[in-house]
């Protein structure tokens, strides 16, 4: 996408991958995050293994349910990212009075969201739009904005080829470039087919 972004090994140094213990709690960073998960749900999604990873202490505190796609059903598991812009502006976030912390961090403490730093738990119940899954749509920003940046990695690409050249019945060398793919397949159907 062309910008520079933070990454969490540029703030901290962190033990080996495959660690996904809780550290000690004096090497795990307080941090107070947003949850997502719908007024009926009890308890925020909680990613053990990376937070433990990350050596973080998370407390969360439920959205408040303005900032939800439909915010009078006590079931929506949808938030609105224009919605939640209130909560998470740049220094000076507006956070309502007397928010119940939805549940304290692994350690005890209860942490209310950061100024400096929006934390979710989940953001895959997150739209942009009046629809839900919008990612499925040609219109969505997620394809317009971000999507059309992605490339996928040579070891992606390498197994994609493999079932593609088995499914297809053909060497691996005569499958195209990625880009050209879908090209590729409808001569293939075509010439095979019709």
């Amino acid at each position: 996408m062309r910008t520079p972004l933070l990454e969490w090994r540029d703030l901290k140094i962190l033990p080996s991958e495959e660690i996904i213990k809780p550290g000690p709690p004096d090497k795990r960073e307080q941090l107070g995050c947003w949850s997502t998960r719908s007024e009926n749900s009890a308890r925020p999604f909680r990613a053990d293994a990376v937070v433990h990873h990350l050596r973080l202490d998370p407390s969360y505190t439920r959205i408040p349910s303005e900032a939800r796609h439909k915010p009078q059903d006590r079931t929506d598991t949808w938030v609105n990212f224009h919605r939640i812009v209130p909560y998470i502006f740049p220094n000076r976030p507006y956070h309502p009075r007397n928010l119940p912390i939805m549940e304290a961090s692994f350690l005890g403490k209860r942490i209310s969201p950061e100024d400096h730093l929006s934390c979710f738990d989940l953001l895959y119940y997150a739209t942009s739009s009046f629809q839900p899954f919008e990612w499925e749509y040609q219109w969505s920003p997620v394809w317009q904005r971000v999507g059309k940046y992605l490339h996928f990695g040579d070891e992606v690409v390498n197994v994609a080829n493999g079932y593609l050249a088995r499914a297809m019945q053909v060497t691996e060398d005569t499958i195209p470039p990625v880009g050209s793919w879908f090209s590729w397949l409808g001569h293939w159907f075509a010439d095979n087919f019709f």
